[in-house]
């Protein structure tokens, strides 16, 4: 029994002196830590050293030196335009003579017709008769057509379209007797095939005004201007009185196109089409229009054909540049007009 205890009492003070062992190699441990870090610091530049903290007005008047000289930076540096600059840069402005020119061209007129017409075109080929690209190549019985037509109120793409379905196969309507021979059920039949609206009234009407010109003028729009005297307001009150439908929007559509071929009808201008020559910056009077394609011909000769004489050649560009302005201003197309003639050399 005694020899247990004696050997319980060795364990405790070996427990005792290894923990006190351990303490003394910690605080050992500490000592060289502390002596290594001082001898790190005596051998280290003080170059490579932090900074001791900067009192806070030092540090304020750091900031403010540091932002100074960068605003001096940016000022003597110019800043280069930014994306948003580039998109926003001013459009090409257009001159006078520049507009006209660009309402002459083809490029205008599939610009300034509806959609509908352009993909009608490609589909059946460029043989197609249609209003906007047979400007002065219409009859004027045509053109007379055509002004009861777009008279009606519906939109301008569902006349044109209407235009386009009557004086092309399977209907092929270029005179009086044409229409009167289609009958009231070929009439209606041509109508909506067009998908227009306004078929029954406007079936009527063109029945009538192939039954007037027929049955009074021998269907020829020559007898008209003579029972007026050449006189135009004659002409536009006979054929007023004579044709159901024709009022006075039918008649300036219709003088507004047949100017070309008729030449005491020119210059005219109607109101409307006014009103679009202005949203392009031209004279918005049949004479300041005239005298504007007189000083601006030598540019403008180009665009149109030598078949006929100059005087009527100058007619004939100036009924292309009404119905541009018109078609600018219905497919609402002004400024690209604007920006595009920009780029005319004139």
């Amino acid at each position: 029994m005694p020899p247990k205890k004696l050997k319980t009492q060795k364990s405790k003070a070996s427990t005792t002196n290894g923990a006190s062992s351990a303490q003394t190699l910690k605080i050992e441990s500490t000592k060289n830590n502390s002596a290594l870090k001082a001898d790190e610091d005596a051998t280290t530049p003080p170059s490579e050293k932090s900074p001791p903290s900067i009192p806070s007005k030092r540090k304020a008047d750091n900031d403010a030196t540091t932002t100074s000289n960068a605003s001096k930076k940016s000022k003597a540096q110019p800043r280069e335009p930014s994306r948003r600059s580039v998109r926003s840069a001013p459009k090409p402005i257009a001159s006078q003579a520049q507009i006209l020119k660009f309402l002459l061209t083809n490029e205008a007129v599939s610009l300034l017709r509806p959609a509908d017409e352009n993909a009608d075109i490609e589909k059946r080929g460029k043989e197609l008769v249609t209003y906007s690209g047979n400007v002065n190549s219409l009859t004027p019985f045509q053109e007379l057509v055509c002004a009861v037509v777009l008279s009606r109120p519906i939109s301008h793409a569902l006349g044109l379209r209407t235009i386009r379905t009557i004086f092309n196969e399977p209907y092929k309507w270029r005179t009086p007797q044409d229409i009167k021979e289609a009958g009231e059920q070929g009439r209606t039949q041509a109508l909506w095939d067009a998908r227009t609206q306004h078929k029954g009234k406007t079936a009527e009407e063109l029945g009538l005004l192939a039954d007037v010109l027929t049955e009074k003028f021998d269907g020829d729009l020559e007898k008209v201007r003579e029972e007026a005297g050449r006189d135009v307001q004659q002409m536009r009150k006979i054929l007023k009185e004579s044709v159901k439908g024709l009022g006075p929007t039918g008649l300036d559509i219709f003088c507004r196109r047949v100017q070309g071929k008729w030449e005491k009808v020119f210059p005219f201008v109607d109101g409307r089409t006014g009103k679009a020559l202005r949203g392009l910056g031209l004279p918005d009077g049949g004479e300041g229009l005239r005298a504007l394609i007189d000083e601006s011909w030598g540019e403008l000769g180009g665009e149109i054909g030598e078949d006929d004489d100059e005087e009527e050649r100058k007619r004939k560009g100036f009924v292309r540049i009404l119905e541009g302005a018109v078609g600018a201003e219905l497919e609402g197309k002004g400024e690209v007009v604007i920006e595009r003639a920009g780029k005319m050399e004139v």
